[in-house]
């Protein structure tokens, strides 16, 4: 911990309800990272009874720990890295990129990175043997606003946006009420509880696994 800061039990009841959601939240990520992640949260919190239940279909990561913490640092760093890929449909190989960020989309981990400025999404637990290169690089600023905008893993970086028009049924309309997708915007909300709204994609495939 850093010099000047300390642990202290909460006092919020609001802050309470917070550290019980994120408790149940840690415990869909895997068993390292949940047993670290209630050790953290007990120095915290004042009592064991949580109130919250979740089922959140996050893949299991655990294995990954060692890989993981080496990618997060020269992500922080912004070092280049290099590693072994298994993609599944042919041998592993190594590749050389500059790691981005750690992504979930669907409950499944990806890393982004850039190679040859060219974005990749990496499946992270097909990701083995980081290692780290004497090497920095910078990133573009608008990066996150293009991960904040984006609906699946198959976003693309230099596509400029298309925007595509819905319709949904009065059955289906409530799903897109309570989350609205990334860049949704109303178009029209009819009488029968149907409605019409737009969204900007990248790719074809942010939109048709959701239409099917």
């Amino acid at each position: 911990m850093q010099d000047g800061f300390r642990v202290e039990k909460t006092k919020s009841l609001e802050d309470e309800l917070l550290l019980d959601i994120i408790e149940k939240i840690t415990e869909g990520i895997g068993c390292k990272f949940s047993t670290k992640a209630q050790k953290l949260l007990s120095k915290i919190k004042n009592e064991d009874f949580n109130p919250i239940y979740t089922k959140l279909n996050i893949e299991d990561i655990s294995d990954k720990f060692a890989d993981i913490q080496i990618i997060e640092s020269n992500l922080r760093e912004k070092r280049v890295i290099t590693c072994t890929y298994d993609n599944e449909n042919h041998s592993p190989y190594t590749t050389t990129i500059q790691p981005l960020k750690i992504v979930n989309f669907e409950g499944f981990w990806y890393l982004l990175a850039l190679r040859k400025d060219t974005l990749k999404k990496y499946y992270l637990k097909n990701i083995s043997n980081p290692k780290m290169i004497e090497e920095t690089f910078t990133t573009d600023a608008k990066f996150e606003s293009l991960l904040d905008n984006s609906i699946s893993v198959w976003f693309q970086k230099d596509v400029e946006p298309s925007e595509v028009k819905l319709f949904v049924d009065a059955s289906s309309a409530k799903f897109f009420k309570r989350r609205p997708l990334p860049t949704q915007k109303m178009d029209s909300l009819h009488s029968d509880g149907s409605m019409e709204f737009s969204i900007s994609i990248t790719h074809e495939m942010e939109i048709l696994p959701l239409v099917k």
